[in-house]
């Protein structure tokens, strides 16, 4: 618009230039009749040509019809307004093209456009009268009453006619005039919208009138103006000067708008808003949205000025399955310019469900099998598990729905009550999630109990490294292993149920040299629990080492104990041998080792605050299991049984001389006992053994303010070290 324009509400229109608007239709459907084609009327007050400047006339556009959305007045090429009714101010007399679009709700659009005139204030488009009349009609105003006047009172001696005879009948017209556009600031330095001055100073002769248009437009008819170019691009500046004897002169420019450097907005979308996301905009006239995608759609695409509201949406199927964060650009383009926005599109991903098998599991008896499920995506996946199945197990759900944010994971429960039979159950665990492109997710759960009926109970088979040991130490070390046999009354699955590459690489696992040695091949029908003990060597004060080996959700079937050759005589003297034994076998069972997997969920507060002792080390570590926790309580703890900060161990600090504690302290005499306590079998018991908790030893909680007593002359503490874990995969596992 002009800056020189001012606007205001005026009363309604009295004069109406009518003219046809020119359309174009709107999309047709197959069995719908074309809308109505819109048009547009200009209607304006006070009509041309009557009114002087400065003048304010209102611009109205009611009487268009149609089901219109849109208006955009324009004047001499320049926006003006997109009300549906405006007014303007006009201080320079002149004609001014006055333009008028409008768009319907179907996209359809119609124009029409006038020339209005504004009159200087002395003329009213008419010859100019006499401004001062004489009603008498006799042409001779002040007849002369001398009837015989004197025809030369004062005659001239001179007898020449002519006095004073002009010397040149037909003059020179002057110099013509030369017009000279001057333009500040230069063309090329500015954005639009522009305020660009136009100068005719140093336009030379005599001018008595001047002409400014823009884009062939009338714009201004002052040697000096100052215009707003609202659109980027190339404006056609002409000058048109006239002297005072009606010579002409004109001159031509051409004046360079920058298109807007506008700012670029960020969108993320996530699933639950891929059906419409709202972006606002504030075009400068005509404009487009141009997404860069197929997987970006946007309505409506285009329109023809004034706030806007674009709806965003994502269409999923043109999304692929090999990322979950996709990018694009969206293009917003208007008479100024264009801005970038980066349009960014985030979606879960649930870690694909593997299926659920336990078997094995004792009649009688009631465990949890874990599910863990896992976010690989970029947002929030919200995820609700349904099961359905049949057979003789029961078998159900605990907490069936969670959110998990991105890289994260949770763990639920099938609660499983094995009867007093041998029974299966077979079902479908499904997974319902918030990501599009695979809403749901199932695996195969499969369930076995099994009723003992071996009255030989748990077995563990020893078998010593050849030549290692004396007689003494693997009766002590039998000694230990019997102590366990008493603890857990019933058999478990035993190894040959194992894939043979697992069972070919948990004997390689506890073999004391590089291929299986006959000691061991020869032992593929063991039952239960098959142990190694060997030697090695270490400098230092630890003792022994050991741990199991075997697949996740399984108890284990193999395992090594390793001995220190520097420390074994030692042991051996002091008879702590066989409590040494029976700690590193409390870690060969699972102690420490695989209550540690995550799928059991049986530590507190996850795996990661075990993995990382500078995790939150304020948060203490515990033992989540059902029947740990409750022979906690029952020696007088209050909640759960806490472990050392890495979960290897009970903690040293509140159990003291329980035998799964991580230190040791050996007495030169031989009196090297610690106790085996109904805690650590009821830790067992929710790995899932057949425990009898008779077979304990009496032990009892240190009060506050307990200390060790005083320890023998020569007594030694030593800390045992971390158990060892071996989680072999099958052949082409990932």
């Amino acid at each position: 618009m002009f800056r020189r324009f001012r606007f205001h509400l005026l009363a309604t229109a009295v004069l109406t230039a009518i003219v046809v608007a020119c359309t174009t239709p709107g999309s047709v459907g197959p069995k719908e009749e074309p809308p109505a084609a819109p048009e547009a009327v200009i209607e304006i007050s006070p009509p041309s040509g009557t009114a002087t400047v400065p003048v304010v006339i209102t611009l109205d556009a009611s009487s268009s019809t149609g089901q219109l959305a849109t208006y955009l007045w324009t004047i001499g090429g320049a926006e003006h307004s997109a009300e549906r009714t405006t007014s303007l101010e006009i201080t320079e007399a002149g004609t001014y093209r006055v333009q008028l679009n409008v768009t319907d709700n179907h996209g359809q659009a119609a124009e029409s456009a006038v020339d209005y005139v504004a009159l200087a204030p002395d003329d009213d488009g008419e010859p100019e009268p006499d401004p001062d009349p004489d009603p008498d009609p006799d042409p001779d105003p002040d007849p002369d009453p001398d009837p015989d006047p004197d025809p030369d009172p004062d005659p001239d001696p001179d007898p020449d006619p002519d006095p004073d005879p002009d010397p040149d009948p037909d003059p020179d017209p002057g110099d013509p005039p030369v017009a000279v556009i001057s333009l500040s600031p230069a063309s090329g330095t500015q954005t639009a919208p522009a305020t660009v001055t136009f100068n005719a100073g140093g336009s030379a002769g005599q001018i008595s009138s001047y002409q400014w248009f823009v884009n062939g437009a009338l714009v201004s008819t002052q040697a000096s103006t100052t215009q707003v170019l609202t659109a980027a691009g190339n404006h056609a500046v002409r000058l048109v000067v006239t002297s005072e004897d009606d010579q002409q002169d004109d001159a031509e420019a051409t004046y360079v708008v920058l298109p807007a450097e506008h700012q670029g907005e960020q969108h993320t979308l996530t699933p639950a808003e891929f059906g419409g996301f709202e972006v606002a905009i504030q075009p400068v006239g005509a404009w487009t949205a141009s997404p860069g995608a197929p997987w970006l759609s946007v309505t409506p695409a285009a329109g023809s000025g004034g706030p806007a509201t674009l709806q965003l949406s994502v269409n999923v199927a043109q999304l692929t399955n090999s990322a979950d964060t996709f990018h694009t650009d969206l293009v917003i383009t208007d008479t100024a310019g264009a801005r970038t926005d980066q349009v960014t599109a985030l979606l879960p991903r649930l870690a694909g469900l593997v299926p659920v098998e336990r078997t094995g599991l004792p009649a009688n008896s009631t465990s949890s099998v874990p599910i863990t499920l896992e976010n690989e995506g970029s947002t929030p996946l919200t995820v609700s598990l349904g099961l359905q199945g049949s057979g003789g197990v029961q078998v159900s759900l605990g907490a069936s729905s969670g959110t998990l944010q991105p890289g994260a994971s949770q763990t639920f429960q099938l609660n499983v009550t094995c009867l007093s039979s041998t029974a299966t159950y077979s079902g479908t665990l499904t997974a319902t999630t918030n990501d599009p492109r695979m809403e749901t997710d199932s695996a195969a759960v499969t369930i076995g109990c099994v009723a003992t009926s071996e009255p030989d109970g748990f077995q563990i088979t020893l078998v010593f490294e050849p030549g290692a040991f004396t007689a003494e130490q693997q009766a002590m070390v039998r000694a230990a292993a019997d102590r366990w046999e008493e603890v857990i009354a019933g058999d478990i699955p035993n190894a040959s149920e194992l894939h043979p590459s697992i069972q070919d690489i948990c004997m390689q696992y506890i073999s004391w040299s590089d291929v299986i040695p006959p000691e061991l091949a020869s032992l593929s029908g063991f039952d239960d629990l098959l142990v190694t003990v060997t030697l090695y060597e270490e400098a230092g004060s630890v003792l022994a080492r050991a741990g199991p080996c075997g697949v996740v959700g399984r108890l284990p079937n193999h395992g090594n104990v390793m001995i220190n050759t520097s420390q074994l005589a030692y042991m051996t003297t002091t008879n702590s041998l066989e409590t040494v034994i029976i700690h590193e076998l409390g870690h060969v069972l699972g102690i420490g080792t695989v209550w540690r997997e995550a799928e059991r969920a049986l530590l507190a507060p996850d795996l990661q605050h075990c993995n990382d002792t500078s995790l939150n080390p304020q948060v203490a570590r515990t033992f989540a299991g059902q029947f740990g926790t409750g022979e906690y309580q029952g020696l007088g703890g209050a909640n759960q049984p806490p472990v050392q900060a890495d979960c290897f161990h009970w903690s040293e600090d509140r159990f003291q001389s329980e035998v799964l504690t991580p230190y040791i302290t050996i007495n030169p005499s031989g009196n090297n006992h610690q106790p085996l306590s109904r805690l650590t079998i009821g830790a067992l018991h929710d790995l899932g053994y057949q425990v009898d908790y008779t077979a304990a030893d009496p032990y009892a909680l240190p009060g506050p303010g307990y200390e060790h007593g005083a320890h023998e002359h020569g007594a030694r503490t030593f800390a045992h070290s971390d158990p060892l874990i071996i989680r072999p995969e099958l052949p082409g596992d990932d």
